[in-house]
């Protein structure tokens, strides 16, 4: 629009419209509006101007100077798995809009992505910034397989071109080669040996029923979101105190290390025997640890020793009239529940502690229960006989009871001896009275709001245990000495 013709249009306006003013009102009228018409028309001329903009010799400005990623898996031939992405904002500092190119500075084979304001690619043409505003560019990280064990590290920089200065920011991460298995069934026996390259899992895992996993010393396991262990044959995991088994997520950000439901867990399935874990880490998913039928041998589905599982969404050890041994593990900090077993099954406990507080979620229930009540499910009747044998063990949090029994008959067989529970409910209180145990009493935890279950020396755990099934050793490796401590750590 020319200035010109705005004027002239105007005038020719204020000319009419003091006509007809002069004839309908007073020349006072009129005067009014051809004042106001001309008072406006400096907001017309301003409003037909173009914004000038900046092509070159401009400045920027930005919210880093570098992009760090946490360590992210390399390629496994379809893309997978990216990184988190990450973001920079960039600030125009100027009074005019700037042009400018943005690109990696490794162009098609970066090993990074970049969207900038909406749009993808390594080079992203006419990218304007309206004056003293800002954009968004994100990035995530594709890493090329190394075919090493230890960790690289991975550079690149974006690019913005016509600045006073060649600006870029810095793109660093670390990328980790990996073992993938995507939707995969293992048979035969099989061993993961390799405590310097990870094992990840994608789309979930079974080990079939011909199978017999062995896992060694100080290997790392990760599963994608949704992913899951099921296990129909055998799992052996045999860590060492000093070199334990982890099993979690494969968010590797620092961010994730205490995020729960990043994975599905690990899943004993009917007909599954012979699985023992030692001296492992089972954290950040769904339910740690899954039993879902009666042994078809034995006591026992599996048998946890010095295991940690902590930071589950619902459970960190569920049955379904499973049979579960447990000597020296910590369960700690569930959404629902540490253990619960469900229509009976065989549960001994022996120097374990279950811990919970409302640290990751908010939870209103007991932590810890067992029932042999019947479950009703697709018409059929789930009922198995319950037995259970807790020893020195500690249930303690933030509820005022954390403990929950629902018995029908016929009568169930069963000791809780020697154990720190968190009870205040009368008849709870009176059934758990005597027999060693300590009611509604603090068991001294170092710092449960960042996870140290180990305990003080004002404890009353110290030395209040028995040796009924003796325990040699803490989940530490430490030697239990005289009468043991309650619970998972022996106090040194």
């Amino acid at each position: 629009m020319q200035p010109f013709s705005i004027i002239m249009g105007l005038c020719y306006c204020s000319v009419y419209l003091q006509s007809y003013f002069m004839i309908k009102f007073n020349r006072l009228g009129a005067f009014i509006i051809i004042t106001v018409v001309f008072l406006l028309m400096p907001i017309f001329w301003g409003g037909c101007k173009k914004d000038k903009v900046l092509s070159s010799n401009f400045s920027l400005s930005f919210s880093a100077d570098t992009l760090m990623f946490d360590t992210v898996f390399t390629k496994m031939g379809n893309g997978n798995p990216p990184s988190m992405y990450q973001y920079l904002v960039v600030y125009n500092n100027e009074n005019h809009s700037i042009n400018t190119r943005v690109r990696l500075a490794g162009g098609g084979t970066s090993p990074f992505r970049m969207n900038v304001d909406g749009r993808s690619g390594p080079v992203v043409d006419n990218v304007v910034i309206r004056a003293k505003d800002s954009l968004f560019i994100f990035v995530e990280a594709f890493p090329d397989q190394t075919n090493q064990n230890n960790p690289l590290v991975i550079t690149d920089s974006i690019l913005f071109d016509n600045t006073n200065d060649l600006k870029n920011v810095k793109l660093v991460c670390w990328g980790q080669d990996a073992h993938y298995l995507n939707d995969s069934v293992l048979t035969g026996n099989v061993k993961w040996d390799d405590n310097l390259k990870p094992y990840v899992i994608y789309n979930s895992m079974l080990v079939d029923p011909t199978c017999n996993l062995t896992i060694g010393r100080g290997v790392h396991v990760y599963s994608h979101n949704n992913s899951k262990i099921y296990v129909q044959g055998t799992l052996k995991v045999q860590g060492d105190t000093d070199a334990k088994v982890v099993f979690e997520g494969d968010r590797l950000q620092y961010s994730y290390r205490n995020e729960a439901n990043q994975w599905r867990g690990i899943r004993f399935m009917v007909g599954s025997t012979g699985n023992i874990i030692m001296n492992a880490i089972i954290r950040n998913a769904t339910i740690g640890v899954e039993i879902d039928s009666i042994p078809i041998t034995g006591k026992y589905n599996v048998i946890l020793d010095g295991v940690e599982i902590r930071n589950h969404s619902v459970a960190g050890i569920y049955s379904f009239m499973g049979g579960v041994q447990a000597t020296n593990c910590l369960v700690a900090n569930c959404g629902q529940y540490t253990m619960a077993g469900l229509a009976g099954g065989t549960y001994d406990f022996y120097n374990c502690t279950f811990a919970s507080y409302n640290t990751m979620f908010t939870r209103k229930n007991e932590q810890f229960g067992i029932s042999n009540k019947v479950v009703e499910a697709g018409g059929i009747s789930y009922k198995a006989p319950l037995s259970f044998d807790i020893q020195n063990c500690v249930i303690y949090g933030d509820q005022d009871d954390e403990v929950v029994f629902v018995f029908e008959t016929p009568a169930t067989s069963g000791a809780i001896d020697n154990c720190l529970i968190k009870a205040k409910d009368t008849a709870l209180v009176s059934s758990l009275s005597g027999h060693g145990n300590i009611l509604d009493k603090g068991p001294g935890f170092v710092d449960n709001v960042n996870y140290n279950f180990s305990i003080t020396k004002e404890s009353p755990c110290i030395e209040a245990g028995n040796n009924k099934h003796p325990v040699t050793y803490d989940i530490d490796g430490k030697h239990r000495i005289n009468l043991p401590d309650i619970g998972c750590y022996e106090f040194y």
